[in-house]
């Protein structure tokens, strides 16, 4: 068994050919576990633990290479409602209906994409903003809650939409 304990890198645009890649196959919900044992596609027994703060395991990330094997994080695609916003109030006032849900919103491509369920997609439908059910990989989830950390005494915002958004004040 092998025991990763750190992401190497991310392989999305890397040439493979040249070694035997096999996948970790990952549902969207479990990308923010420290702690995850499973067996990759290939067979082999993989335990991650990776104890880092704030982290997002990404489709394709390295968990382990050599100069033979690479082992690749595979986030599985997920039904999804996907938004296709056409300005950006109505982009402001998806994330919005969608925000008072409590539901993780993920942006890519200049689509706005959730996990599927019904009474989000009816509620989306209704209003007007033709939601499209289909599959998806969620990858880049917005972070609009801001994280903070204290360190010497000054509070410092850390990645997320307001601290991307909000004018420095350094």
């Amino acid at each position: 068994m092998k025991i990763i304990s750190e992401i190497l890198y991310n392989a999305k645009d890397k040439d493979l050919s040249t070694k035997k890649v096999d996948y970790f196959d990952i549902e969207w919900f479990e990308t923010t576990r420290k702690v995850l044992r499973k067996v990759t596609n290939n067979g082999e027994e993989v335990a991650l633990r990776i104890l880092k703060e704030n982290f997002r395991i990404k489709h394709f990330d390295v968990f382990y290479e050599d100069d033979h094997q690479i082992i690749l994080a595979n986030v599985l695609p997920a039904d999804a409602v996907i938004v296709q916003p056409q300005t950006m109030m109505e982009m402001g006032t998806v994330c919005y209906e969608i925000g008072n849900q409590h539901i993780p919103i993920f942006i890519e491509n200049d689509e706005i994409i959730i996990p599927y369920e019904d009474p989000i997609y009816n509620v989306l439908n209704k209003s007007g903003y033709n939601p499209i059910k289909g599959k998806r990989i969620f990858e880049n989830m917005l972070k609009a809650t801001p994280e903070h950390t204290v360190t010497n005494d000054t509070l410092i915002d850390m990645d997320s939409l307001f601290s991307k958004i909000l004018p420095n004040k350094n």
